[in-house]
């Protein structure tokens, strides 16, 4: 992800279990990278999945094995520990990231709004798993997109409107079309 300002770029590294997590901050006006670790323990468990840029300069990280979402403050190396709904969570940031979507691994299960300083805001869609006591997995869900001025959101499989003034939430599914790899609104915002 990108940080607000679009100086860093921040990237995970997978690590083994117990490891803990390792993460990569690229800065492209001196061309240097910093790597940061988070120790493991009973709020981080495995690998990271995912990283998005909070405004506050912190960046939110997902995980493989567990919910539990980090808050992790890139300047004293400090770790707040969110609850988070599913493992493998797929992390996207608004046009200010304010707020961070957090998807969890199947549309269908659920999407939660990561607001910069209070965790988990908002459910958007939580919606019975057809794939329930399958003996397959959901599909994952892989990309997303916020509008600049936050109303739309695509996720994974459809749009979600959303009205942040009123609330508002409307679930638009487009599952005949398939996961989409990758989204993206134009800066007019369709």
């Amino acid at each position: 992800d990108y940080s607000p300002d679009g100086r860093y770029v921040a990237a995970i590294v997978q690590t083994g279990p117990g490891e803990g997590g390792l993460i990569k901050v690229f800065d492209q006006q001196t061309g240097t990278t910093a790597t940061y670790t988070i120790p493991a323990g009973p709020n981080l468990t495995g690998s990271l999945h995912d990283i998005a840029f909070l405004a506050n300069g912190h960046v939110l990280l997902s995980q493989v094995a567990q919910g539990t979402l980090i808050e992790y403050d890139l300047a004293t190396g400090t770790a707040a520990f969110h609850s988070g709904p599913e493992a493998r969570s797929t992390l996207v940031a608004s046009a200010d990231h304010g707020e961070v979507l957090v998807i969890g691994p199947s549309i269908l299960l659920r999407t939660d709004v990561f607001t910069s300083g209070s965790g988990i805001t908002a459910t958007l869609v939580a919606r019975p798993d057809p794939y329930a006591g399958a003996s397959v997995s959901s599909p994952p869900v892989l990309s997303g997109a916020v509008s600049p001025d936050g109303t739309l959101f695509a996720v994974g499989e459809g749009i979600i409107l959303r009205n942040p003034a009123l609330g508002t939430v409307r679930d638009i599914d487009f599952s005949f079309m398939g996961n989409a790899m990758g989204m993206a609104f134009s800066p007019a915002g369709d």
